[in-house]
């Protein structure tokens, strides 16, 4: 919807800055058709073609699915680096082999967290994970990963989704995979600060 709106917003801007470059005057009401039709099209276009580095993947929390990723992406060659709240999620025997994956970076991975409790976060630390601390000053909500290996750089951003439907609710995480190279800069300038503080 927000991306409609922008859309909307854009199209609009288009056609008040283009109407006196061409020097035609158009109704109000034309002005909105065409600037709802930019917005359709514009909306379509960003829906149609996708950036050709981004992937989304809709995972239902606590399946063998969901273990199965996350276990998978931390096997990738390189470093990791994650940001989140915590690694309680990480708990329990069903998660143990994302657990051993990044046990077996050791070193290489970087997990910044607000809540450093639990034996998860001891146990990686025996191993030389290195986990730092968020300052309660930092309000960020999200949650991402990044891979860095050589120049090849890759970032998961995690959202959690509710569904709803007939016989029962479930809920999914949504991980956009990128390689977008503004995303991965920002995500790494963020926690080169927090390593830096």
């Amino acid at each position: 919807m927000l991306q409609f709106l922008s859309s909307a917003a854009l199209g609009w801007t288009l056609v008040v800055v283009v109407e006196p470059l061409i020097g035609i005057t158009v109704d109000l009401w034309l002005r909105s058709i065409v600037a709802l039709v930019i917005a359709v099209l514009y909306t379509l276009l960003l829906h149609w073609v996708r950036d050709p580095g981004t992937v989304r993947h809709q995972i239902p929390k606590n399946s063998k699915k969901f273990v199965d990723f996350y276990a998978d992406w931390y096997k990738r060659d390189g470093h990791v680096h994650m940001y989140c709240q915590d690694l309680h999620w990480l708990q329990g025997p069903e998660y143990a082999s994302i657990v051993e994956q990044l046990r077996l970076k050791g070193p290489q991975a970087h997990i910044y967290l607000r809540d450093l409790s639990g034996t998860v976060v001891s146990g990686l630390q025996d191993h030389g994970v290195q986990v730092f601390e968020v300052p309660p000053s930092v309000k960020i909500a999200v949650k991402f990963s990044l891979l860095t290996e050589d120049d090849h750089r890759v970032l998961i951003i995690r959202s959690k989704v509710k569904r709803s439907g007939m016989r029962r609710k479930t809920d999914h995480e949504e991980v956009l995979e990128t390689q977008d190279s503004y995303l991965i800069d920002l995500a790494s300038e963020f926690l080169s600060s927090l390593s830096a503080s």
